[in-house]
């Protein structure tokens, strides 16, 4: 079975479209924020923290939009990712649970897509 696994093309479950419609709705949000913002944040920011919550190196505050086109990136690369659930490693995969293998598999790539979203934007 590892060797041929059968392609399957899993829906979205309503919970999985709502999750990327806020994690898109927030990437947005945070975007007109900045643009809002963008005159009364200082030149330079703080990019590194040392252990006790310190900045202890800065930047100027254009690499803001640096960090927000990572996320989106990464959101973009999960979201491709989450189509083709037959590349993932499986343990146990076998003819008889191979959808619901995917299923799985493919919900828990969107929510950890949209969780690291959801988390960066209200703790960033």
């Amino acid at each position: 079975m590892d060797q041929h696994r059968p392609i399957i093309k899993i829906e979205k479950t309503r919970f999985e479209r709502i999750l990327d419609n806020i994690g898109m709705f927030l990437f947005g949000w945070v975007i007109v924020y900045l643009v809002m913002q963008w005159s009364t944040l200082p030149d330079k920011v703080p990019v590194h923290f040392d252990f006790a919550g310190e900045p202890d190196n800065w930047g100027h505050k254009g690499l803001i939009w640096l960090l927000l086109f990572i996320g989106i990136s990464m959101w973009i690369g999960l979201t491709f990712l989450e189509k083709y659930p037959h590349v993932y490693n499986y343990i146990n995969l076998t003819e008889e649970n191979v959808e619901k293998q995917y299923k799985n598999a493919s919900m828990m790539i969107n929510v950890i897509k949209n969780e690291k979203n959801f988390n960066g934007m209200c703790n960033g």
